[in-house]
């Protein structure tokens, strides 16, 4: 699946409020969630550009693990946590290419949009 920009801000915004905010009122630190969107966000679009320079316009499941440790490291920056993002970057890496493909089966045919 190559994600469009509305499917990558509509995942986004779905793995922050129901995977990443309950690990993070979990860890105790449910003020930071966010600062991870609004970090995201802006970083989507820096991916999209980059996607569509790429010859065959495909954005590889590495590809979308690197841009996690960026975002982590971002984070990591602004608001000095060090290992809740990195499980968390995990939780999310997993959880967006395993279980959304389980419960939205039709979303790699629409560019990663889930409604």
């Amino acid at each position: 699946m190559t994600p469009t920009l509305a499917g990558r801000l509509e995942t986004r915004i779905v793995l922050s409020f129901f995977v990443a905010l309950p690990v993070l009122v979990f860890a105790g630190m449910a003020n930071i969630i966010f600062i991870m969107l609004a970090v995201g966000v802006a970083l989507d679009f820096v991916y999209n550009y980059l996607q569509y320079k790429r010859w065959d316009g495909d954005w590889p499941l590495v590809f979308s693990f690197i841009a996690g440790v960026t975002e982590g490291i971002i984070l990591w920056l602004i608001i000095d946590i060090r290992i809740p993002i990195y499980v968390l970057i995990l939780v999310l890496t997993l959880t967006a290419q395993v279980l959304l493909g389980v419960f939205f089966p039709y979303r790699r045919f629409k560019g990663g949009r889930i409604l």
